[in-house]
Formats: C-alpha cells, structure tokens, sequence
C-alpha cells in the first residue's frame, strides 16, 4: 500500500510541479506552475549547497568536539 501511494504522489506532483521536478535547481522549476522565478530556485540552491558543504567540512574537521552522554539534553514527556 505504501508503494501504490508513493507513486500517487508522484504523479500529483508531476501534475502540478511539472515532469521535471525532481531536478535539482532551476531544471526541475517550471515557473507556469510553480510560480517561482528560476534565479530565486537557484539562490535558493546554492545557498542550501553551500550550507550542505559547511555542515559536512565541520563534521569532517578535528576540531569538532564530541558530545558527551552527559551534556546532551533529555527531554521528559509529561502525561495530562
């Protein structure tokens, strides 16, 4: 069932996005349909590149500090 949903909502997609939606960037913009001009898709994808490559240098980097047990934060789910 699960299966047979995610290609309904593929083909919602298709219908109102376009064919190419999948595309990264401005290839998957159809502006007849989306409504978003394509230099804003691709700001809007360089900057997400961008922050996608800062995340993955200071994972990468030694001096990333670990995270103790002890300094993590728990959060406790009060019943009402």
């Amino acid at each position: 069932m699960a299966v047979l949903g995610y290609w309904d909502i593929r083909g919602v997609k298709s219908y109102w996005l376009g064919p190419n939606y999948l595309k990264e960037g401005p290839e998957g913009n159809d502006i007849r349909r989306t409504n978003v001009p394509d230099i804003r898709v691709s700001y809007r994808f360089e900057t997400l590149c961008q922050e996608l490559t800062l995340i993955t240098q200071a994972v990468q980097s030694a001096e990333l500090e670990p995270i103790q047990e002890e300094d993590v934060l728990t959060i406790s789910l009060g019943t009402h």
